[in-house]
């Protein structure tokens, strides 16, 4: 049996003065991650009221000896009056569709005039079970997503360690933000797939480098080029390649990485990535994000400004 909590009073003081639906942490700033703590703050205790209201009006007219028996005018002032408390503590958890349900009934209730219109006891306890419905119903509509929290970092702060990347290139940072709440929501593939999208912007910007005249330059063709440049006689390469053979030579074994960490799973069409498989586990997810940060960082740092 629920128990009203020792501050009631304070409550429905407080209650008569703010007649407001409040909107809920959730609702004041979406797509943030809201914290179990401030659920609580914002819901428990009016929760609580409404439900020990429910079950207290609930267990006072369920006579099933007599289900036929009217409601007193006392009975209907005194349910009326906790009605008008679950219809301000339901706008305060923006449950609405509840509210309007209370304000209803308890319409209904203050219109009764004659003895003869009077609602059984069998007749409130029906409407008190559908606002019971009511309210369950509009609570299951609001559905929440746990992250762990050790993913919440890549949520809530999901360019971390990407500052000299973004600052550089600061295109990249729509495709690296999705990416790491991809991998905080457990949506790997979404994860890769961004990651790909910052990979083949960095490809491009070393084609750009090396000066390939290439309508479909992407990833494929810039990562031949790298592994015919850095596998090549230096001799016979072109002055340009030499001039920044230091550079390729390093980004080379990073474009490696990135190759091993997606193969099977990624495959050339068009000469662009293409994902052909969602079946990436959390550590080459990882994997890829790290490999990917470390190649856009060093480009940011020492690819030269054409």
């Amino acid at each position: 049996m629920l128990t009203l909590p020792k501050n009631y009073a304070r409550i429905q003081r407080c209650a008569q003065i703010e007649d407001y639906v409040q909107q809920s942490p959730w609702q004041v700033q979406t797509y943030r991650l809201v914290d179990w703590w401030d659920v609580e703050q914002f819901a428990a205790e009016h929760f609580m009221v409404i439900t020990a209201l429910l079950e207290r009006a609930g267990a006072q007219f369920r006579n099933k000896a007599n289900p036929e028996l009217k409601a007193s005018p006392d009975n209907r002032v005194s349910l009326e009056n906790d009605l008008r408390f679950i219809e301000r503590d339901c706008k305060k958890l923006s449950l609405v569709h509840t509210a309007d349900a209370v304000f209803d009934f308890r319409n209904n209730l203050l219109a009764v005039k004659h003895d003869a219109f009077q609602f059984t006891y069998h007749e409130i306890h029906l409407k008190l079970n559908e606002i019971s419905d009511s309210l369950r119903r509009e609570m299951k509509r609001n559905l929440f997503l746990f992250i762990p929290s050790e993913r919440a970092k890549w949520y809530q702060e999901p360019l971390k360690d990407w500052e000299a990347v973004t600052a550089r290139f600061p295109k990249t940072i729509h495709d690296i933000e999705e990416a790491a709440k991809c991998f905080a929501c457990d949506r790997f593939d979404g994860a890769v797939v961004h990651m790909m999208l910052v990979a083949e912007y960095g490809a491009l910007e070393v084609g750009n480098l090396l000066e390939l005249n290439d309508p479909k330059l992407g990833w494929p063709r810039v990562s031949k080029e790298l592994k015919r440049i850095t596998s090549a006689d230096f001799s016979k390469l072109s002055p340009l390649e030499q001039k920044h053979f230091p550079l390729l030579e390093q980004i080379s074994p990073l474009i490696l990485a990135m190759q091993n960490a997606w193969r099977h799973k990624v495959s050339h069409a068009d000469n662009r990535l293409v994902l052909l498989s969602g079946e990436f586990q959390p550590f080459v997810a990882e994997e890829i994000i790290f490999a990917t940060r470390a190649f856009m960082r060093r480009l940011a740092t020492d690819l030269p400004t054409i």
